[in-house]
């Protein structure tokens, strides 16, 4: 069946209504079933190459997304077993609910665009009902990596097979710490996804991942694109707060202790973490700056830099400090102009602007003259004793840089 007439036949749907509120649903005469079928399989051939999931309510099928299929149906395609599929009746299975890598995972991957989410109220019903055995090997997001990592709420309902791990959480979680994807499985939320994490990884790496879903970046093809925050300090720090004897649930909120919002790259957030973070674990211990924080320039300025308002990476308000950092093309002479031109507004405020390079950042001894001149500039005395000082520092590059 051709790709645009499979297309045709089956009208989009924003959300498919739920197989439990439909019921099970005789399918309807073989030839068309058939054909049908045959059609959505040649399209999830190519789906794969969209950005956006392609959504199908047949009534009887619910292919949500068409790439993963439902399993009975998939199952049969794959196996060319067609008259099986269309004598018997659908039920839809458990959907799974991602937890820990395979979530974060998830969130990264959706940063860009729109998502549609229901919030779950309560939790414990889905997951005292976990998925069987065979449903695990096709849910949803069929481009998240294998094994998929999966929530359950005992050791006597894990899973054991390759193509997923089962996390244990004996506790009652808050309201709303799952979300239903609308697309044939659940994952957990920014912020428990964030405790669960403060189980697998180290504290700056778990600080870091922080900056990450406070920041406004998305890292998800090895490139910056600006894209909304997923969640907030403050609301990582409430909910790790409301959980009860949850793993991980200490050192959450140990590290929130210093995360900021706004970061707007992953290299701002390490030379945020590098300035900030106290002595013992490897950082100059300075006030955490506002990052990319706003500037309203007056008539004088805005006819210098062209513009209503500027926006700095580190801010010191009270120092009127604002550090930049650099990645770019130095060699531009259109960037070059705007950035004299930007720097001239500021100055004319009275703000000092200290930039920061590539170069400089991935070098220790042009980070610690960067952190004394801001620590002179905001009235710190850096007071760090070696060796063990720098010991903890080349740590803590190795954690960020990875070298």
């Amino acid at each position: 069946m051709p790709y645009a007439a499979a297309a045709a036949a089956c009208a989009p749907a924003e959300h498919a209504t739920p197989a439990a509120a439909r019921g099970p649903t005789r399918a309807p005469p073989a030839p068309v079933l058939q054909q049908i079928v045959l059609g959505v399989a040649q399209i999830t051939r190519y789906a794969r190459f969209f950005d956006t999931a392609i959504s199908f309510d047949l009534g009887f099928l619910s292919f949500l997304p068409i790439t993963s299929l439902n399993n009975r149906a998939y199952r049969a395609i794959s196996a060319n077993r067609l008259p099986i599929l269309l004598s018997t009746t659908y039920h839809e299975p458990m959907e799974p609910t991602l937890c820990h890598t395979s979530a974060l995972e998830y969130w990264r991957s959706v940063r860009i665009g729109q998502r549609s989410f229901r919030a779950i109220e309560d939790t414990r019903p889905l997951l005292d009902e976990p998925p069987r055995k065979g449903s695990l090997a096709e849910p949803g997001p069929w481009w998240l990596e294998r094994p998929l990592h999966v929530l359950v709420p005992h050791n006597s309902v894990r899973r054991a097979s390759n193509e997923a791990v089962s996390h244990v959480e004996g506790g009652t979680l808050p309201p709303r710490s799952t979300l239903d994807s609308m697309n044939g499985f659940r994952v957990c939320s920014p912020e428990l996804c964030f405790v669960q994490m403060a189980t697998l990884w180290n504290l700056p790496k778990l600080i870091e991942l922080g900056f990450e879903l406070c920041g406004a970046y998305d890292l998800s093809d090895n490139s910056y694109r600006t894209c909304a925050p997923l969640t907030s300090v403050e609301k990582l720090t409430a909910y790790a707060n409301s959980l009860d004897k949850t793993h991980g649930k200490r050192k959450a909120i140990k590290a929130l202790r210093y995360v900021a919002n706004g970061s707007a790259s992953s290299r701002e957030t390490i030379l945020t973490m590098l300035l900030t973070l106290p002595y013992r674990m490897g950082g100059y211990g300075l006030k955490q700056p506002l990052l990319n924080h706003r500037i309203d320039l007056g008539r004088r300025e805005r006819r210098i830099a062209g513009k209503n308002y500027l926006v700095c990476d580190l801010y010191w308000p009270e120092a009127k400090l604002d550090v930049e950092y650099d990645g770019g093309n130095h060699e531009d002479p259109e960037q070059m102009l705007k950035d004299s031109m930007r720097r001239d507004a500021l100055v004319s405020m009275g703000i000092t602007v200290l930039t920061v390079t590539k170069w400089q950042l991935e070098n220790g001894g042009s980070m610690n003259a960067i952190a004394h001149t801001v620590a002179e500039h905001t009235g710190k005395r850096l007071r760090y004793v070696d060796p063990d000082f720098t010991r903890a520092n080349r740590q803590l590059r190795r954690d960020l840089l990875g070298f």
